[in-house]
């Protein structure tokens, strides 16, 4: 869905866990697509919004589930009984749970034994000094 259906957000200030280098980086992302960081979204058009910019799959109903079961999930408000997120918040939230890609633990002890001159099992390889010797 490229459509969200957008509703201007009376100005408030910036939620206060958000840091300033995501609330930026969130602000930044959102004006590629017209929308500002406090514009306000439903769970459906978030999970749209989030979808687009992470690369992995929400839907209305992950976003529900979190908010049932979490207590670190975005922050939202019910407007007419519908929850509502602001833009930059969700976004911001979604940004931080985000973590680098890390190696397998297999590959990680392998760096290990190797930093340690390790030979797996093999004969060690004479040095140039034992060679010269």
């Amino acid at each position: 869905m490229d459509h969200f259906s957008v509703h201007a957000a009376p100005a408030v200030s910036a939620p206060q866990n958000t840091d300033d280098a995501a609330r930026a980086r969130s602000t930044a992302l959102l004006a590629n697509i017209g929308l500002t960081f406090e514009q306000f979204l439903s769970r459906a058009d978030g999970a749209d919004m989030l979808t687009r910019f992470t690369g992995a799959k929400w839907t209305a109903q992950s976003l529900a589930k979190i908010a049932c079961v979490r207590t670190d999930g975005p922050k939202f408000k019910i407007v007419k009984g519908r929850a509502v997120y602001r833009a930059g918040a969700l976004l911001s939230w979604a940004l931080a749970q985000m973590q680098e890609p890390a190696d397998s633990p297999q590959r990680r002890g392998a760096q290990t034994r190797r930093e340690r001159g390790d030979t797996f099992g093999r004969k060690r390889r004479p040095t140039q000094e034992a060679v010269a010797a």
